[in-house]
């Protein structure tokens, strides 16, 4: 849970006010650095914005409910998951 994160968009940016939730912090093995590869990129947070909360459709819509569905409890840090059986 703590590389999940969420606020609202920065004045001037394409979604001015709307509400994004994010991943952010996770470890970029394809462009570390090595001797062969002098780049690394910066670290970045991935937002996806947030249109219409009650559209099953809207990626960010559905992303908010199901955050808030799982409210972790205080201290959680981690989200497990487990393959579904019938």
């Amino acid at each position: 849970m703590n590389h999940l994160t969420h606020g609202k968009f920065e004045p001037g940016h394409r979604f001015d006010g709307y509400l994004y939730h994010g991943i952010q912090g996770l470890t970029n093995k394809t462009c570390r650095l090595t001797i062969n590869n002098q780049y690394a990129r910066e670290a970045n947070i991935t937002r996806i914005p947030v249109i219409d909360e009650a559209d099953e459709a809207d990626p960010g819509g559905t992303n908010h409910r199901f955050l808030e569905l799982i409210s972790p409890g205080p201290g959680q840090t981690r989200l497990y998951c487990y393959e579904a059986t019938r």
